[in-house]
């Protein structure tokens, strides 16, 4: 079951700074979206990433940390990742190098109504190579699309 969330005004302020904060950084430091990622809305991807890191650190009730400058920093705590998408049909995007152990938690929506839809560690995912794609900007971007029904229900997460 997904949880609904009504950000509130008072909380997306912090992580819309961050996001910003990433996307520039970024740019400095010309960095490319990683995987060969299609050009996208950069700004709107680092933001709205941020807003749901941020929401589910909320979720949790443990503190969010918030990085800027420093790609491969757990996004919640160790072993946590959180990925997103505005598509409220969305699916969890997994890549080769993401970690077999870690627990990566979708959230799908758009400021203010988002919703956590639940969560797969990568090595639990029966037969991950049937949501093989690939493709990019390089055509070399392989990436697993999770379709939702096959996450785990966020009353099953713990810390």
């Amino acid at each position: 079951m997904k949880i609904p969330i009504s950000v509130p005004i008072d909380r997306c302020w912090h992580p819309i700074s961050v996001g910003t904060k990433r996307h520039v950084n970024a740019l400095y430091n010309q960095r490319r979206d990683r995987y060969g990622a299609e050009e996208i809305d950069g700004w709107g991807a680092h933001i709205n990433g941020a807003i749901a890191e941020a929401e589910v650190a909320h979720h949790l009730g443990v503190p969010w940390n918030a990085s800027v400058g420093r790609p491969g920093a757990p996004d919640i705590v160790p072993g946590v990742e959180v990925r997103s998408t505005t598509l409220r049909d969305g699916c969890l995007i997994l890549h080769p190098p993401d970690v077999d152990s870690s627990r990566f938690i979708l959230v799908v929506g758009e400021l203010p109504n988002l919703h956590i839809v639940g969560w797969q560690r990568k090595a639990d995912i029966v037969d991950l190579n049937r949501y093989r794609v690939v493709r990019g900007w390089n055509q070399q971007r392989t990436a697993f699309f999770v379709p939702q029904s096959q996450l785990r229900p966020m009353d099953e997460f713990e810390l």
